[in-house]
C-alpha cells in the first residue's frame, strides 16, 4: 500500500503538481480569511453598504468553492 502511494506521490512531484496544488492550499487560507472579514463587515455595515458587502463575501465563496473543489479532484490549476 504504501508503495502505491508513495508511486503516486512521485509522480505528482515530477509533474510540479505539488508545488500548484500548496499555493493553491495556501491561497484558500486566505480566502477562508478573506470570508471571515467580509462576514464580520457585512454583519457591522449599516443597510446602504450590506449591499456591496455582500456582493464581496459571494464573490469570495464562490471562488472558494471552485478552487476546493479542483483540489478534491486533484486539479490544482
Amino acid at each position: 500500500m504504501f508503495d502505491a502511494a508513495n508511486g503516486v506521490v512521485q509522480a505528482l512531484v515530477g509533474s510540479g503538481a505539488v508545488g500548484v496544488a500548496v499555493d493553491q492550499a495556501g491561497a484558500q487560507r486566505m480566502r477562508a480569511y478573506k470570508m471571515a472579514f467580509l462576514a464580520n463587515q457585512y454583519a457591522v455595515a449599516s443597510v446602504d453598504k450590506q449591499a456591496a458587502s455582500a456582493s464581496d463575501l459571494e464573490a469570495t465563496m464562490e471562488q472558494f468553492a471552485v478552487v476546493q473543489a479542483s483540489l478534491r479532484k486533484g486539479d490544482a490549476s
